[in-house]
């Protein structure tokens, strides 16, 4: 004769089975660790680069900025519309980032958001534009 499962099985089973459920969603939550999030989502920048961080305080916005083409391009300027532009005229790495930043006058307490602008080119190719936003409260 074959017993049956007492409840201690029963109470164990379903204890192993929460504990397996919880561990599968611990496995695909999404990581934020190492970058800013915006609730809006408002804060872009088009390929081939790549928007990991950005600050707008009183003194303007600084952009970090990662090269994700598979290529090393030169970045010639920098336009933050609202804030100002920086002419730049130096090479990034593929995957490697800079620190860009642009210089304004802005009011605290006030909410910023500005079209970004960045003129690059590669390989003595003519210049390419590519744009995003960045938006954040001062």
């Amino acid at each position: 004769m074959e017993k049956a499962q007492g409840p201690i099985g029963v109470v164990v089973g379903f204890a192993i089975l929460i504990i397996v459920f919880v561990i599968i969603g611990f496995a695909f939550k999404p990581s934020t660790t190492g970058s800013v999030v915006s609730e809006e989502k408002a804060n872009f920048l088009n390929g081939p680069f790549e928007l990991r961080a950005w600050v707008v305080n009183k003194d303007g916005v600084k952009l970090d900025i990662r090269n994700a083409g598979p290529r090393d391009y030169l970045i010639n300027s920098l336009d933050v519309e609202g804030c100002g532009s920086i002419s730049w005229g130096k090479q990034i790495v593929s995957g490697e980032s800079r620190i860009f930043e642009v210089e304004c006058s802005l009011v605290e307490g006030e909410e910023f958001s500005g079209k970004i602008g960045i003129v690059y080119s590669f390989s003595g190719r003519e210049d390419a534009t590519v744009e995003g936003n960045v938006r954040g409260a001062v």
